[in-house]
């Protein structure tokens, strides 16, 4: 009976650390995968702030573009109209000397006449 008591113990205390082994790592699994849980929704949330920023940026971008060729067209007209002023009083001055020239030649061509 001795031998059988002892190994009726040894089965109890392997039998025990067996069940302290699965109760250890199915804590360990439940522990995993609350972390891993944890995890997954913080990858999530970065994931969707990422995409809120990149959409930020992208409309900021799009507002600067179009801000940028709004000022590029009415910087252009502007130049087109100082171009056009400028031709204007080109034409206006060349028109003044040419009838000043004109008028010194007919006073001059009376002088020599007269």
């Amino acid at each position: 009976m001795e031998i059988t008591s002892f190994v009726l113990g040894m089965l109890t205390i392997v039998a025990v650390i067996i069940v302290t082994a699965i109760v250890v790592g199915i804590v360990k699994i439940t522990q995993l995968k609350t972390k891993t849980k944890s995890l997954e929704e913080l990858c999530a949330a970065i994931e969707r702030d990422l995409r809120h920023e990149f959409d930020n940026v992208y409309n900021n971008m799009s507002r600067e573009d179009e801000e940028i060729r709004r000022i590029i067209e009415d910087t252009n007209r502007d130049i087109t109209m100082i171009e056009r002023t400028l031709s204007n009083q080109i034409d206006e001055n060349r028109k003044y000397i040419d009838s000043r020239i004109d008028k010194t030649l007919t006073n001059n061509k009376q002088i020599l006449k007269g």
